[in-house]
């Protein structure tokens, strides 16, 4: 009787364990299912690098211009973004190694600079990518892609110091170079 209840209880175990396995791999199975089903390739996806600010966006509408419309001013608005922050780092970082007696005053000004800069820029961007694509309903989705050179942006910024009085006391064109040109690594160096 001993031997009886012994093996039957060793046979509950044993497929307790095994149905446990074989549950725990399909629930893995699932599990990597659910996490990534399809891998999906979007077209004019693009990255930064230490010579390139670039941005990419899409967007989907009904309307073929509104599509198209839509997703150039994502871009640019993403690119000018990317662009003021990189540039509003770079201004902190050399304001603090340079010992900028008004640091906040000079940050302030190349702020100012940087954004009519940009909107200068903007208009003469480089496009990278531009596709649209009609979906099954009938919307279409447009993607796109621009870059702009970083030297454009370092120039551009270089030259309006440089007609500024007041700021030019306090800029070493070498040494904004030197750290605009970390930080565009940084930036780099930040992509997947």
């Amino acid at each position: 009787m001993k031997k009886t209840t012994y093996l039957l209880t060793l046979i509950m175990i044993t497929v307790a364990t095994l149905s446990s396995c074989a549950s725990k791999k399909e629930a893995a199975k699932a599990n990597e299912k659910a996490i990534g089903d399809i891998d999906i390739e979007l077209p004019c996806e693009v990255t930064n690098d230490k010579n390139h600010f670039r941005s990419s966006q899409m967007h989907n509408s009904t309307n073929l211009s509104q599509s198209i419309k839509v997703a150039e001013t994502k871009a640019k608005q993403s690119l000018a973004g990317l662009i003021q922050t990189t540039i509003k780092d770079v201004t902190e970082i050399y304001s603090k190694e340079r010992n900028i007696e008004n640091a906040s005053e000079f940050s302030e000004t190349v702020d100012g600079l940087t954004r009519a800069l940009i909107k200068q820029t903007l208009q003469e961007l480089n496009v990278v990518c531009k596709k649209t694509k009609q979906k099954p309903d009938g919307s279409y989705n447009t993607f796109v892609a621009f870059e702009v050179e970083k030297d454009v942006i370092r120039n551009g910024i270089d030259k309006k110091i440089s007609n500024e009085a007041k700021l030019r006391q306090d800029y070493d064109k070498m040494k904004f170079t030197e750290t605009f040109n970390a930080e565009m690594e940084k930036l780099e160096a930040e992509q997947p």
